[in-house]
């Protein structure tokens, strides 16, 4: 049995690997947590500053019914809601203390079911150019079998699968774009904790989430 505590490790698989095999108790990730997460965790020690959007569909509203989060009504606009103030950024923050001064966070309610995309804009410490940040891409998630490196992201080629897809470009030498979408109710919740589960009986990290395969394909 899975137990999730606000107390413990509250972190993407690929730093704690190890410690979530010996451990007894995982708390996972929220869905817009992870999918930031993911996208800023092999770019940490660059950022001097960070401006993440992030889009969800009306699955990311939870399923108690009320007017706000009702399908029929979402399915027709695009808003905002809880700007730099979603519960999800103590998340983040967990996961990256020297972020919380410099990241703002904008989530938005967009017009379909499930899944989600984040758009990370990032002021970096350094020079950078493409090839640096794709080598500290694949270097991060080279053990990470769900993450997919990408030229470009779409939506539909995760919804339905326990796959992170991630893409980067480059504006100049100090600034970039991250992009990472996954399915919230798969990579962004279910998902994820098999993967712990299967890490805390020495399982295969994969088993039971291979074999399910994007729903657009």
């Amino acid at each position: 049995m899975l137990i999730c505590k606000i107390n413990l490790p509250m972190d993407l698989l690929s730093q704690r690997l190890d410690e979530i095999k010996n451990s007894e108790n995982v708390a996972n990730p929220g869905c817009f947590a992870l999918a930031s997460q993911l996208a800023i965790y092999p770019f940490e020690s660059l950022i001097n500053n960070i401006s993440i959007t992030a889009i969800t569909g009306s699955s990311g509203g939870g399923k108690a019914p009320t007017s706000k989060n009702h399908h029929s009504v979402r399915s027709k606009d695009v808003f905002s809601y809880n700007v730099n103030q979603h519960r999800h950024l103590a998340e983040i923050y967990q996961s990256f203390p020297s972020l919380t001064d410099n990241l703002s966070f904008v989530p938005l309610s967009g017009p379909y079911t499930r899944g989600i995309y984040v758009t990370a804009h990032i002021q970096s410490k350094e020079n950078i150019d493409l090839d640096k940040l794709n080598e500290l891409l694949k270097n991060k998630y080279s053990n990470m079998p769900f993450v997919r490196i990408q030229s470009q992201n779409k939506l539909s080629n995760v919804v339905g699968s326990n796959y992170c897809d991630i893409s980067i470009s480059v504006k100049d030498n100090q600034n970039f774009v991250v992009e990472a979408c996954i399915d919230n109710l798969i990579k962004g919740a279910s998902g994820n904790a098999v993967e712990c589960m299967n890490l805390m009986f020495s399982e295969d990290q994969s088993l039971g989430l291979k074999e399910m395969l994007p729903l657009y394909l």
